[in-house]
């Protein structure tokens, strides 16, 4: 009894030993998949930003939290002669699981599948007026993917591609992100 004891708390100090601690930080283009139709302008291209933390059980399998900034797509339009600006922005709280597995030396692929609360700001105005901004919030599948080179055992660089849905007045639009970023390991 005494020996089995022993080994199980062998067996959690050593999973302890493997457990990691790291936070990264993103920026890149976001691109919302929204609907320009009868617009005079759209762009729906735009410049974001994410943080996030995890925690690495093994090499290959971590737990993470997140937010992403997916920026502001931009349209105008004329409703009754008047033109309309709109601004749509889009911002996620995530948690996900992160699957790594090394393809080289030091390069490293991750897949990362989880939930996002996804929240989508409007704010609509003219030359006369300004409305009040609507929000929307929804849970979404999050997917990402990428690659992350080691540049020292505690610092990673990587490239990476987010992916989730949002949705306002109804409508459904997809948001996605291509970045560079750091990740430092404690």
């Amino acid at each position: 009894m005494k020996k089995t004891i022993l080994g199980g708390v062998l067996a959690l100090a050593a999973g302890g030993a493997m457990a990691q601690v790291y936070v990264g930080v993103g920026a890149g283009l976001t691109q919302f998949n929204v609907d320009c139709t009868g617009a005079v302008s759209c762009d729906n291209a735009s410049a974001g930003g994410k943080f996030y933390g995890g925690f690495s059980f093994n090499p290959n399998v971590a737990a993470e939290i997140g937010y992403i900034d997916f920026g502001t797509a931009k349209q105008s339009g004329y409703v009754y002669s008047t033109l309309i600006n709109l601004d749509l922005d889009a911002t996620a709280v995530t948690a996900a699981v992160a699957l790594r597995g090394p393809l080289a030396h030091g390069l490293t692929a991750v897949g990362r599948v989880g939930v996002a609360q996804v929240r989508m700001t409007s704010k609509a105005s003219s030359a006369y007026a300004a409305a009040p901004d609507h929000s929307e919030t929804a849970t979404k599948l999050y997917v990402g993917i990428g690659l992350e080179h080691d540049f020292t055992n505690k610092l990673k660089g990587s490239l990476t591609a987010d992916f989730t849905d949002g949705k306002i007045y109804g409508e459904s639009g997809s948001l996605r992100m291509l970045g560079v970023g750091l990740q430092y390991a404690f």
